[in-house]
């Protein structure tokens, strides 16, 4: 994984059934070269809306599943156009929004979306 060259962009919630944050997709991540990657995790969001389904019987997800996709796609949407600008345009104006401060700008509690900068590795 060090020697990877490509940018990478990485988002993920840490509600995933399918695909576990912890087990499955931290341990990679550290391992990727510093440079030009990132995580961006949601908290309380599910994967998918057939975890949305088992989710809500485990826990309390007050909203509906199309709010939900919404605000997913938002986050999903306001990171990639910056990642993809940034680095398939090379347009450098959105070089800014990569960041921990543009990520919560887009947060919508209790929903939280934020951009982890550096994990220990596992």
């Amino acid at each position: 994984m060090s020697q990877v060259e490509t940018p990478i962009f990485w988002q993920a919630t840490d509600l995933d059934i399918l695909t576990p944050m912890l087990q499955e997709q931290l341990p990679t991540y550290p391992h990727l070269p510093e440079e030009n990657r990132y995580l961006a995790v949601s908290r309380g969001l599910p994967h998918a809306r057939v975890t949305l389904d088992v989710l809500r019987q485990l826990t309390d997800i007050p909203d509906d599943w199309q709010y939900l996709r919404e605000l997913t796609l938002r986050y999903q949407n306001g990171m990639s156009t910056a990642f993809f600008q940034t680095y398939i345009n090379e347009d450098e104006r959105y070089q800014p929004l990569l960041s921990h401060a543009y990520t919560t700008s887009l947060s919508e509690p209790p929903y939280r979306f934020t951009l982890v900068e550096t994990l220990p590795e596992f």
